[in-house]
């Protein structure tokens, strides 16, 4: 019987399994040999999805066999020598359960999406998990992106970085020892520590021959458990393995926003705003301020007083009033005195016209 725990506490879950077949690229490998059907007859027998439906996008079948779907495979329109098709289960309208399949030459991945899974089905997934890599093992090489994952928000740290072959949001992440040698040296080091270094605390490590799967997260039936367990994961990964930031934040944490060619240029005479978003109602103001004295006093009269008219000359309406700076220490020079005058934030921008936020939305750990 489950537990009380696991029939209130789901969340949204995906195992992903990506494979790359060792040796030469075989053409059409899913119809010479039983590696799919080995894949299918897994999937089947985990019970973590009904054969209901295959969906070839071009078309829908109804199936309830692994034979069935075999049947349909030689259908598929091949693409760039790869197919893709999903299965889904029908039975239950409420949920969404479907296995998505991609396949190619030299490659496979596949991944099955849960949207109310529990600790049962959480459990069921990691079987998956051994027995699909167990039962390849001799023929395909499987890349760190194999895991379970969920899309459950939790704190991050800044600046954010791209994880990567180690995708953020990770409960499970299974190795093997010799399936990222082929990744820049640095995260090829950083990525081998899981296989062999100490981990934190509750941190679980289970191995079998070349494979370890890490456990961040041995039960999903505790939401502030899983929290910490993404936030413990985000932790050590980002001091122990070289990853490059993401591409819209900068090292010191500030995302990058827009371009200011995205907003409305005011080119009214004597207007004092130089921007404005008419779908949110802010005006923007290019501000060179003096470094030494911060907002001048015409300047925090004049900003008051668009304040509290809440509109500019023209009429238009003001919800929001942002400063921008031309460079970050400008920036952090003003942002409290703004704040003083009902400024909702300070933003710079660099040579590029782009928009940068010192304090972007979301939940962070620094």
């Amino acid at each position: 019987m489950e537990k009380d725990t696991d029939k209130k506490m789901t969340m949204d879950l995906t195992i992903n399994i990506v494979g790359q077949l060792k040796g030469v690229p075989i053409k059409n490998w899913w119809n010479k040999n039983d590696d799919l059907k080995n894949i299918l007859d897994c999937i089947k027998n985990s019970q973590l999805i009904m054969f209901n439906q295959l969906d070839l996008t071009e078309k829908k079948y109804e199936i309830n066999t692994v034979e069935n779907v075999l049947d349909f495979i030689p259908q598929i329109n091949v693409y760039s020598n790869s197919i893709l098709f999903n299965i889904n289960e029908i039975e239950d309208n409420s949920h969404n359960k479907s296995v998505q399949f991609s396949l190619s030459p030299e490659d496979f991945s596949i991944s099955i999406f849960f949207d109310n899974g529990n600790q049962k089905v959480y459990q069921k997934m990691i079987n998956l998990l051994w027995d699909i890599l167990s039962t390849l093992e001799n023929r395909w090489v499987f890349a760190p992106l194999s895991n379970i994952l969920t899309t459950m928000k939790f704190p991050r740290i800044k600046p954010v970085r791209s994880n990567n072959t180690l995708t953020s949001g990770s409960l499970i992440n299974m190795m093997q020892e010799d399936a990222f040698l082929h990744l820049p040296q640095l995260e090829s080091e950083g990525i081998h520590k899981l296989i062999s270094d100490k981990l934190p605390q509750d941190v679980q490590r289970e191995t079998k021959g070349k494979f370890a799967m890490i456990k961040w997260c041995s039960s999903i039936s505790n939401e502030k458990e899983v929290e910490k367990a993404l936030v413990k994961r985000e932790k050590w990964i980002y001091e122990n393995i070289k990853l490059d930031l993401e591409s819209n934040f900068n090292k010191y944490g500030d995302k990058n926003l827009f371009n200011v060619s995205s907003l409305n240029k005011i080119t009214e005479e004597n207007n004092y705003f130089t921007y404005y978003n008419p779908k949110f109602k802010i005006a923007y103001k290019l501000y060179v301020l003096d470094e030494k004295n911060g907002i001048d006093i015409d300047n925090q009269k004049i900003i008051n007083s668009y304040h509290k008219k809440g509109k500019l000359k023209n009429g238009l309406p003001i919800n929001k009033i942002i400063l921008v700076t031309t460079n970050r220490k400008n920036a952090l020079l003003i942002e409290g005195q703004a704040k003083t005058l009902g400024v909702y934030k300070v933003f710079y921008i660099d040579t590029n016209l782009n928009l940068w936020d010192m304090h972007p939305k979301g939940s962070w750990i620094n």
